[in-house]
């Protein structure tokens, strides 16, 4: 029988902030998987809305100020949509607790989290706290971690964070150059968290790590120093893949680290196969395969809606395959952001100061042909906001329509008529998936698309998917509590590998799983 398990405190965006406080995070942006609340009372509210309070206005046409909204206390969650299971790979909750009970379980997750620095003038001691920006990464590992304790298991857990080899930092570097990049920061958080120890080791292989490991009783969880500290992890070497497993015995293996499924590392595909038991994807691995790639993998009836899909981002080129793959599976796509700038000179018009080579241009002539020839509604931009110059505050800002970019501008937002055309296409959508900002939304004055897209998307009743990497950094970064609040079905942790998803291809880390 499955052993009660009440150690985690339940999150609300009330307690988050103190939960984060006490467990070493510095502060809490709240994951959206985890802490989520749809809101209404703004679903009658323009397309394009402008966040700039009055004293910041721009002049240009098209602005509207958003008005704020009152919240509710029970807001029903965001669509749950029915989707396929996770990509024929066995899961971690499919495997009998007996046969976890007592199993030392090689757990490798994605901690590679931003830390917030502080000096203490006083003694001249520098700490490091994970920094708010990125704690959803460990909210999101959670649910695997818990499920393991509950089910008795030794519970190893593995991550990179950031890569100190660049630097020419390795695990013999003095203490003061490993710190910025050792994962104690994160086991501190973590033991908050859980609201139980979670140990230390002093690195990822050795005898002093294999001791730790051979002392853990069931239910205790065991954090390995950063294993990019050796160079053999980056290099998928087998020796050091054999070398951790040497050093953790491990008699399961769970990937839980969507963020790093697309690497070839030691740690993602080399130790799994060194493991006789079971190998299978954890509760976030499995929930972001059945949301990427589930969605499209789903049989679809007579009188389902479309499958809508919105891509942003600089390059074109970049996400061709993306594009490529999407054509086949979306019935409307929306492009927006500078990738959509080649589809203006395709058209035979001025794009402004444009980046992408004239090789993008004939690669937006082939999306165009592509798409009618599927039948694909396909929108584009049809204005934009230029700027006289590549700056966050340049001398002049305007709309104007997308044939109308003058030579010297650069578009570095879409306009207020795009937004509109991307909320009516994605009205009667059944499920609609995002993956990049539609503007330079790091500079205020060019945020605004972005904006709009985020609560477009939140207010669709359908269930909506944004793609990691700078996707999911804009949704954090833009919320503002009681004016943007994002509400998705699920928010994606990992940029490159939500995008190999979306190309179609399998990912590494999956291919040394268990088949079901």
């Amino acid at each position: 029988m499955r052993r009660a398990l009440s150690i985690l405190p339940r999150l609300t965006r009330e307690n988050a902030s103190q939960v984060f406080s006490r467990a070493g995070v510095s502060a809490l942006t709240a994951s959206s998987s985890v802490i989520t609340t749809r809101r209404e009372g703004i679903r009658n509210s323009p397309a394009y809305v402008s966040f700039i309070e009055p004293e910041q206005k721009m002049s240009a046409p098209g602005f509207v100020q958003f008005a704020r909204f009152s919240t509710q206390s029970e807001a029903p969650q965001p669509a749950q949509p029915k989707v396929s299971s996770a990509s024929g790979v066995k899961k971690l909750l499919d495997i009998p607790i007996e046969d976890l009970t007592n199993a030392t379980v090689f757990v490798r997750v994605d901690f590679n989290v931003s830390y917030d620095k502080v000096r203490d003038e006083a003694t001249g001691k520098t700490t490091y706290t994970v920094s708010h920006d990125s704690s959803a990464r460990i909210l999101e590992s959670l649910p695997t971690i818990r499920h393991l304790i509950d089910c008795g298991a030794k519970v190893v857990l593995a991550s990179h964070l950031s890569d100190p080899g660049k630097k020419g930092i390795t695990i013999d570097s003095p203490p003061e150059a490993r710190a910025p990049y050792s994962l104690a920061p994160v086991a501190q958080a973590l033991s908050g968290l859980l609201q139980t120890e979670v140990k230390m080791a002093p690195d990822c292989i050795g005898p002093e790590t294999a001791e730790m490991v051979a002392k853990l009783q069931p239910g205790q969880v065991l954090l390995l120093e950063n294993v990019r500290f050796h160079a053999g992890e980056q290099a998928n070497d087998p020796k050091f893949a054999q070398a951790i497993q040497d050093t953790v015995k491990a008699t399961a293996f769970v990937n839980d680290a969507f963020g790093t499924a697309h690497r070839a590392h030691a740690s993602v595909i080399g130790v799994a196969p060194l493991i006789q038991g079971h190998r299978a994807a954890g509760v976030l691995m499995a929930k972001e395969l059945k949301y990427l790639d589930g969605i499209f993998q789903t049989p679809r009836k007579e009188g389902d809606g479309p499958i809508g899909a919105l891509l942003g981002g600089a390059k074109v080129s970049s996400k061709l395959p993306v594009i490529t793959h999407l054509l086949n599976r979306v019935q409307t796509l929306a492009i927006g952001g500078a990738m959509a700038l080649p589809f203006v000179r395709a058209s035979g018009y001025c794009a402004g100061v444009c980046e992408e080579p004239e090789e993008a241009t004939e690669i937006a002539r082939q999306v165009l042909a592509q798409s009618k020839e599927k039948n694909v509604n396909l929108i584009l931009p049809v204005d934009y906001v230029v700027a006289s110059s590549f700056s966050e505050n340049p001398d002049d800002v305007k709309v104007v329509a997308a044939t109308e970019i003058p030579p010297n501008y650069y578009a570095l937002d879409i306009g207020p008529k795009t937004c509109e055309l991307i909320s009516d296409a994605f009205a009667n959508c059944s499920a609609v998936v995002w993956n990049g900002p539609v503007g330079r939304f790091e500079w205020p004055k060019f945020a605004t698309g972005t904006k709009s897209v985020i609560h477009i998307l939140s207010q669709l009743p359908c269930a909506t998917v944004a793609g990691g990497g700078e996707t999911s950094t804009a949704i954090e970064q833009l919320r503002e509590p009681g004016v943007l609040e994002p509400s998705f079905t699920h928010v994606s942790t990992g940029g490159g590998a939500s995008l190999e998803v979306l190309k179609g291809k399998t990912l590494p880390a999956l291919k040394v799983l268990d088949k079901v």
